[in-house]
């Protein structure tokens, strides 16, 4: 599901495109101003898919934390709490730094954006995951296993 497409066409603009249509054009600034009224598609289509399906994993773009862009956000937490959809954020431990990432960015968020994360999930562990239970403490008790193949 990709209800809204952004194809970048500049450095400060790109190309808008809803349900495979193109719209037109934006800069960052108009795109923020189309967000509410694109809300709506973007709640149809997760209506259509759910209605289909008895799970549908959700993935946001960008970052959940990005309290600049929150208001009107329709890709992550704003998304989350308008179709009532529970949130786990998900860190990559190859890329460093996997505790302040997932810890941090429920730390940033409002209240009521927090209040939906259920859990974290941290990928790509590797070697002794008892090296890790400190970082399991950090996270309110969430749990590290191995996926069997």
């Amino acid at each position: 599901m990709n209800p809204v497409l952004l194809k970048p066409q500049s450095e400060i603009g790109a190309q808008v495109v809803v349900r495979g249509r193109v719209v037109g054009a934006a800069r960052a600034r108009e795109y923020q101003a189309m967000k509410p009224r694109l809300l709506a598609e973007v709640l149809e289509s997760f209506a259509r898919l759910k209605a289909e399906a008895d799970l549908v994993l959700i993935e946001g773009a960008g970052s959940a934390s990005e309290v600049n862009l929150r208001a009107g956000d329709i890709a992550n937490m704003g998304f989350a709490r308008a179709a009532g959809a529970p949130v786990v954020l998900i860190g990559d431990i190859d890329r460093g730094g996997v505790i302040a990432q997932i810890v941090g960015t429920k730390v940033v968020l409002t209240p009521e954006d927090a209040a939906m994360v259920v859990g974290f999930l941290i990928n790509s562990v590797r070697g002794d995951p008892s090296l890790f239970a400190d970082g399991l403490r950090l996270t309110s008790g969430a749990r590290i296993g191995r996926r069997s193949a």
